[in-house]
């Protein structure tokens, strides 16, 4: 599919409420390690560490905390380095309203340490209505600032080994 992509996230890392960054399990027996990297390379892709932010609580605790925000940061940007990825891709799900702020900062200083040569995108959810009250975590605006680009997950909920839903 090199002729449909521009971009190929690498969908293993996880972050913890101790400022980690933490390979998911099957990391070294992902086709991205063995060959994908390699082969979107070649073919004039970006890359991306794709880093997943799923519990409020863990990341309430890292954006909460300047000193765990920074760790964060720099294994991220060690990471970069260390792969020779074009970017990071930053899927958190479940900020909390009261870190608003300290996601966009959290953006700021992601920024501020890989410099303008690597990228950053946000994963985000869209807004659809007001009540969507769960989103109140996420300045766009103040998200944009920072970031290269910004996905809106407007994807399937659903899969193949899921209960059924809507796509």
């Amino acid at each position: 599919y090199a002729n449909e992509l521009t971009d190929v996230s690498h969908f293993a890392y996880n972050l913890k409420a101790d400022g980690t960054i933490e390979k998911k399990t099957y990391y070294q027996t992902d086709k991205f390690v063995s060959e994908g990297q390699a082969v979107a390379e070649k073919a004039g892709h970006n890359t991306y560490m794709l880093v997943t932010g799923f519990s409020k609580a863990d990341l309430t605790a890292v954006l909460a905390d300047e000193n765990l925000r920074k760790n964060a940061v720099n294994e991220i940007a060690a990471e970069l380095k260390s792969r020779g990825l074009d970017g990071a891709d930053i899927d958190f799900e479940s900020v909390a309203t009261d870190q608003r702020a300290n996601y966009v900062a959290f953006v700021k200083e992601l920024r501020q340490a890989i410099g303008k040569e690597k990228l950053i995108n946000i994963s985000i959810m869209p807004r659809s209505s007001a009540s969507q009250t769960w989103l109140d975590g996420y300045d766009y605006g103040g998200l944009a600032e920072y970031a290269d680009t910004i996905s809106l997950m407007c994807y399937n909920e659903h899969y193949s080994t899921g209960s059924p839903g809507p796509v």
